[in-house]
């Protein structure tokens, strides 16, 4: 092959193309479908980037949310791994509790460290929740349930540019994100 160079060439192109090394095509994971070739569904998501489950939340959220609404609202996240994305979507609109038991002397530091006004906003039951991998198993009281359909293997990919790992959508439901709204 080596002598041939038009050939070799060629080859190695078509194993580029199709990802003939990787297997991926022939080791196809049973909850997901694999392309041929991961040039089209990459390509496709640079230039149509398609709607995930944290675009679909934040969009609710900044629908609901009036412009003049009380700062002292808040919003969690589960589980605790994705608490850094509503952040980078909400900015100072998002909440997250510090780890701290009520009643020990770190809650005393803080409360006085940051002032009672603002550590009220701790205690206040969110008026958002957002629960991403149905960590919640039973309905909340007072709170307002949405689904989100999800069409990714994980609900949290595809959001995180710093992670490795990376499923495409698919064109069936794959799980639901849940939001649970505060009613009033």
């Amino acid at each position: 092959m080596l002598k041939h160079r038009t050939q070799f060439i060629l080859l190695c192109g078509f194993i580029i193309l199709f990802n003939f090394l990787t297997l991926s095509f022939w080791i196809k994971p049973k909850h997901r479908n694999v392309p041929i070739s991961w040039w089209p569904p990459v390509y496709s998501e640079i230039f149509q980037p398609p709607k995930n489950v944290w675009d679909i939340i934040i969009e609710i959220v900044k629908n609901e949310i009036p412009p003049n609404t009380d700062p002292n609202e808040t919003i969690a996240a589960l589980p605790k791994w994705v608490r850094e994305i509503p952040i980078f979507y909400l900015g100072d609109q998002y909440l997250i509790r510090p780890p701290i038991k009520k009643g020990s002397m770190a809650e005393m530091e803080l409360r006085q460290f940051i002032g009672d006004k603002a550590f009220s906003r701790f205690e206040r039951q969110p008026k958002w929740i957002f629960d991403i991998f149905s960590k919640i198993k039973r309905p909340l009281p007072g709170y307002k349930l949405l689904l989100i359909p999800s069409h990714r293997a994980r609900p949290d990919d595809g959001t995180r540019p710093e992670l490795t790992r990376h499923t495409f959508p698919q064109k069936e439901i794959t799980g639901y994100a849940r939001i649970y709204q505060l009613e009033r």
